[in-house]
């Protein structure tokens, strides 16, 4: 009876907390916060410029690109149809290409926008309200593609993997940092000899 107290207690002490713990599969909470830790005090924050929202799609799946390309379609009925002339440092709002197949570190099929930080919420708003089944990353442009992909990315819907391998040009990671399709971490990962 007094374990049974004390896992209660815990629970109220959880719903007081303000927020959930929410863990991966075979990952500890402590593990899942990890990814908000800020790093060591030799990182300095870079400020966002603006953002791109990826929504995922299977590449190849009929469905899950229907879905994608009808989502793009009242985006641009919504927003617009400016093709953007470059990655960052946009006028305004604009749109990508349709990859349909694997392209950068996005493991499938993707289409992009671009957004600035003024319109931020407002195309989150909507966008997240018109999904359905589909997954958005809205990730940060700041200088340092890595962590805006891997550590300061906002997903709506289930997480995808990403390929980190395409942007190790930009060599964002910290001193002692890894990185797999999941996450950076700092220190050892205790995997595979790593």
């Amino acid at each position: 009876m007094a374990g049974l107290r004390f896992l209660a207690t815990l629970g109220t002490l959880q719903l007081a907390a303000g927020h959930p713990t929410f863990a991966r599969k075979g990952q500890s909470a402590a593990a899942e916060h990890a990814t908000h830790w800020k790093g060591p005090s030799t990182t300095t924050e870079q400020a966002v410029r603006s953002y791109h929202f990826h929504v995922q799609f299977v590449a190849g799946n009929k469905n899950s690109t229907a879905k994608a390309l009808r989502l793009r379609s009242a985006y641009v009925e919504r927003w617009g149809n400016e093709s953007c002339a470059g990655l960052f440092d946009q006028d305004g709002l604009c749109m990508y290409n349709v990859d349909f197949a694997a392209m950068g570190p996005f493991v499938s099929g993707n289409w992009a926008a671009y957004v600035p930080t003024a319109r931020y919420q407002e195309v989150l708003a909507w966008i997240t309200q018109r999904r359905g089944d589909l997954s958005i990353i809205a990730h940060p442009n700041s200088r340092n593609v890595v962590h805006d992909h891997f550590r300061f990315a906002t997903w709506v819907g289930r997480p995808w993997p990403l390929n980190v391998e395409p942007l190790l040009w930009s060599k964002g990671l910290l001193p002692l940092e890894s990185c797999n399709e999941w996450e950076c971490i700092i220190g050892r990962s205790g995997g595979w000899g790593v």
